[in-house]
């Protein structure tokens, strides 16, 4: 198995099923959740905003981001 370093910019471009995987999702609705609370991370919102904007409860929201945080730092 081989590293491959995918930049954030690129993940729109590939299938859905490699961005699951790359987020480390596994299924469609926590790969669309993980989506909108990274979408409201880079929109500048702390952890409140992006649960008021995406509707999911403020444990899920720091959920999301620590499991990205955690893939970032594997990578």
């Amino acid at each position: 198995m081989r590293r491959t370093c995918v930049y954030e910019s690129e993940i729109d471009d590939k299938a859905e099923t490699l961005q699951m995987e790359l987020l480390g999702s596994g299924n469609t609705r926590g790969f669309r959740n993980r989506l909108a609370v990274l979408d409201g991370y880079g929109r500048g919102l702390d952890d409140d905003g992006v649960s008021k904007d995406t509707g999911l409860s403020k444990r899920a929201v720091r959920g999301h981001r620590r499991a990205v945080d955690d893939l970032q730092r594997a990578g």
